[in-house]
């Protein structure tokens, strides 16, 4: 927080990348008044950039179960074009893989 204390906030299943939330009153105080502000914030999920042959064949595996095609090899990404990823994604590599 701006204050340098900490909050929890357990953000949703299923959040995509640029996903804006807000913690009321955690914000900066008003310029012109004691009011405290919003704190917001943005999701921003990473995609792991390397993985085992084990953790891409379960991420096959995980894509056939949401109806959506393996993931494919590329040999140059630019950052601007890489795609936004579904955070269930995400959050089962951390819990099955413990991938951090």
């Amino acid at each position: 927080m701006v204050d340098g204390t900490t909050e929890t906030y357990r953000i949703p299943d299923a959040t995509q990348t640029g996903t804006k939330f807000t913690i009321r009153n955690k914000g900066f105080k008003g310029v012109n008044s004691s009011a405290q502000g919003d704190f917001v914030f943005t999701v921003q999920v990473q995609v792991p950039k390397k993985l085992t042959p084990e953790q891409r064949e379960l991420l096959m595996q995980l894509a056939k179960t949401m109806n959506e095609q393996p993931p494919v090899k590329k040999k140059k990404v630019c950052l601007d074009k890489i795609r936004t990823t579904n955070i269930k994604l995400v959050v089962f590599l951390y819990k099955t893989l413990k991938i951090y």
